[in-house]
């Protein structure tokens, strides 16, 4: 198992114009960037932009939001088309499919395949048919992986707690976690661990979500679930405050396939690499495309590092045990 590192990053944050209006100008010496997210510009994005910022680079940047909804990509794409940026970024598995396609299923009508394009925070790139291999694209993208294999999360999450069966919830909406679960299975199976899943319709009524992230975590405790997974989903993330609440008080430690649900949540144990480090990797990429490298050339950058963390006021109230291993070398949090 490739070894776990905590680590810290430190940017410098200048000013940014972001643009909100129907069309993308700029003045010769800038570099017009066009950036759909799926849920807000998060602290990925900020670290986008901190590091072209302290590059010196000359740019505006256009942000689209699709707030979960794919049914926005398209007019997403129509205005790409027709304000022609020097590049498009794109954020999360759904954008990210939907504004570039599947490399086996490209159609130039729904697609941007002719303008330069990097990629983040899509769970798994290859999974989802954003790239074939990691090598390259062999098309009009490049971009950054930021999530571990299941294999690797399951065997950290085992180093870490004791546990038999792994609780997860699923919401089928959501491809990726589709993906990852069935990933999980796989995994689990290898290791003697039993994988436990509920299902999990998303709302945009928080009061709905609360009630159903309720009944699914409450369901998994009583199938004998120990551990809950926390997938690398847009609905957990988008509530994750609530869901790794109503986890604690069930008494049901997290697990989670990034570190923010840890830092600003209720769960245990999170392990993966920092969103703000994500977008400067990202950041990196772009630069050097805006530079005139053709995305097919670069390789679709995977993490050096990753790391642990472990909020240790949640482990407490749980009375958790976490392996000394771990703990030796995992970043503590009181949360």
């Amino acid at each position: 198992m490739k070894k776990c590192c905590a680590f810290i990053s430190a940017a410098v944050l200048f000013f940014l114009v972001i643009l909100s209006g129907p069309t993308v100008q700029a003045a010769d010496d800038e570099k017009n960037i066009y950036l759909v997210t799926w849920r807000g510009f998060e602290e990925g994005c900020e670290g986008f932009k901190e590091y072209l910022d302290t590059r010196g680079l000359k740019y505006k940047l256009v942000h689209r939001d699709a707030n979960r909804d794919k049914k926005t990509l398209p007019a997403f794409v129509e205005e790409i088309r027709r304000t022609k940026p020097d590049l498009v970024v794109t954020w999360g598995t759904s954008v990210s499919v939907g504004i570039l396609g599947k490399y086996d299923d490209v159609n130039p009508e729904k697609h941007i395949t002719d303008i330069p394009a990097v990629f983040m925070f899509p769970s798994n790139p290859q999974r989802s048919k954003l790239v074939e291999n990691y090598q390259s694209s062999g098309r009009n993208i490049a971009g950054v992986r930021y999530v571990l294999t299941e294999e690797q999360q399951l065997g950290v999450a085992m180093e870490s707690m004791a546990f038999t069966k792994f609780g997860m919830l699923e919401n089928v909406d959501e491809i990726n976690v589709v993906n990852s679960i069935k990933a999980m299975r796989k995994a689990a199976d290898t290791a003697g661990i039993q994988v436990l899943v509920e299902d999990v319709e998303s709302s945009k009524e928080a009061a709905v979500m609360k009630a159903r992230f309720k009944t699914a975590l409450q369901k998994l405790k009583s199938r004998g679930a120990e551990v809950i997974y926390f997938t690398p989903s847009s609905l957990l993330n988008a509530h994750s405050d609530v869901f790794t609440q109503t986890a604690l008080d069930l008494k049901l430690p997290i697990f989670s396939s990034g570190q923010n649900p840890v830092r600003h949540g209720k769960a245990a144990v999170g392990l993966g690499v920092s969103y703000r480090q994500t977008g400067k990797r990202a950041a990196v990429l772009a630069e050097k495309i805006l530079q005139g490298t053709r995305p097919a050339d670069l390789s679709i950058d995977e993490p050096e590092e990753f790391g642990v963390v472990i909020n240790m006021s949640v482990v407490n109230a749980l009375g958790v045990k976490i392996s000394p291993d771990i703990l030796s070398i995992a970043e503590i949090v009181q949360n």
